[in-house]
């Protein structure tokens, strides 16, 4: 079975260097652990208000971010928390932009 929905993002600016955000969104990092059902990723999107369309199978995760407005043209990321049906287990993560496998890195440590 194959789901298909819309996620509700958690935006915050971070900084980015490369060669800054064009039209296409793509994954840039996601962090999470295997077990879990959510992965925070760092995606190419530049202040355009992310959304993160997910599809989820028995052996693939794929997400698609859609920008929902025009970035400021400043070289940066956006960081959004994508919550799954199911933990992320084995299946491949995949982003819908590139059709790339994405690693899963574990997540960052807790700020003291």
């Amino acid at each position: 079975m194959t789901t298909t929905r819309t996620v509700s993002v958690l935006v915050g600016a971070l900084a980015f260097v490369a060669s800054g955000c064009s039209s296409t969104v793509s994954i840039i990092e996601a962090r999470g652990e295997a077990g879990s059902a959510t992965v925070r990723l760092v995606v190419a999107s530049c202040h355009q208000d992310p959304v993160a369309e997910v599809e989820e199978t028995g052996t693939e995760i794929r997400i698609s971010i859609k920008p929902q407005r025009g970035g400021n043209g400043d070289e940066c990321a956006d960081a959004l928390t994508v919550t799954l049906d199911e933990p992320v287990g084995d299946r491949a993560l995949v982003d819908g932009d590139t059709g790339g496998r994405v690693r899963l890195k574990p997540p960052e440590p807790p700020l003291d």
